[in-house]
C-alpha cells in the first residue's frame, strides 16, 4: 500500500494465485463479498469490481449483531477493489485492495481535536491561576496532546484489521472454502429473517 510519514496507510492489499477459474472465482467473490462482508457493487470497470458497505438499516444491524459471527472490517473501509486475471488452465490471480484513507481521516481529525482541545484548557486554567505555574495547570495540554498523538496508532490498527480480512479471503479461495453456492429451488430468506434467526440464537 502507500504510506503517509506517520499515520499509516492510506491503502492496504493481497493478492494470490488460487486454484479456479475466472467466471467461477468471480461469482463466489461476488456472493461473499454481499452476503459475509456486507458490501455491495459500487462500480464495475472492465479490469476489476469495485466495493463500498451497504446502506440501511438491515446492513447496520447485521455489522452491529456481527451475524455470521463475523467481524465485518472490510465494510469499514471507503472501498473495495477485487481484480481476478485467468493464468494457466485451472489458475487465477486474485488481487484484493482496501482504500482506508477514511479511517485515517478520521485518526486525523480525532488527533488535532483531542490536541487542541487540552492546549486550549491548559491556557484556560494558567488565564483563571495567573499564580506560579501548578504542573497540574498544564496537565490537560499534555493529555491532550498524548491522546492526540495515540489517536494514529489505532488508524494503523484498523488498516491491520482489514489488511488481516483481505488475506482471510484470499485464504478461503484457495482452500476452496469460499465458492458459488449451489442454490436451492424456492424463495431465500430476507434480511429481516436472517437477522431475526440471529437475535434468536443470541437470546
Amino acid at each position: 500500500g502507500t504510506f503517509t510519514r506517520w499515520a499509516g496507510p492510506k491503502v492496504v492489499s493481497a493478492s494470490r494465485v488460487v486454484p479456479g477459474d475466472k467466471h467461477t472465482l468471480e461469482q463466489a467473490l461476488e456472493e461473499w463479498m454481499t452476503e459475509s462482508e456486507a458490501l455491495t457493487v459500487k462500480r464495475r470497470l472492465p479490469d476489476r469490481t469495485l466495493w463500498e458497505a451497504q446502506k440501511g438499516f438491515f446492513a447496520q444491524m447485521k455489522r452491529g449483531l456481527g451475524v455470521g459471527g463475523k467481524s465485518y472490517y472490510l465494510a469499514g473501509a471507503l472501498e473495495i477493489s477485487v481484480s481476478v486475471t485467468t493464468l494457466e488452465d485451472g489458475y487465477s490471480h486474485v488481487a484484493l485492495s482496501a482504500d482506508v484513507s477514511n479511517t485515517q481521516h478520521t485518526a486525523l481529525s480525532g488527533a488535532t481535536a483531542s490536541a487542541a482541545t487540552g492546549v486550549v484548557m491548559s491556557v484556560v486554567l494558567l488565564a483563571l491561576v495567573p499564580v506560579a505555574m501548578p504542573a497540574f495547570l498544564i496537565l490537560p495540554g499534555a493529555v491532550g496532546v498524548g491522546i492526540g498523538a495515540g489517536i494514529p496508532k489505532v488508524h494503523r490498527r484498523q488498516a491491520a484489521r482489514v489488511q488481516l480480512a483481505l488475506e482471510q479471503v484470499l485464504d478461503g479461495l484457495e482452500r476452496g472454502e469460499i465458492r458459488p453456492k449451489q442454490r436451492m429451488p424456492g424463495p431465500r430468506a430476507s434480511a429481516f429473517v436472517r437477522i431475526a434467526d440471529e437475535l434468536k440464537r443470541r437470546l
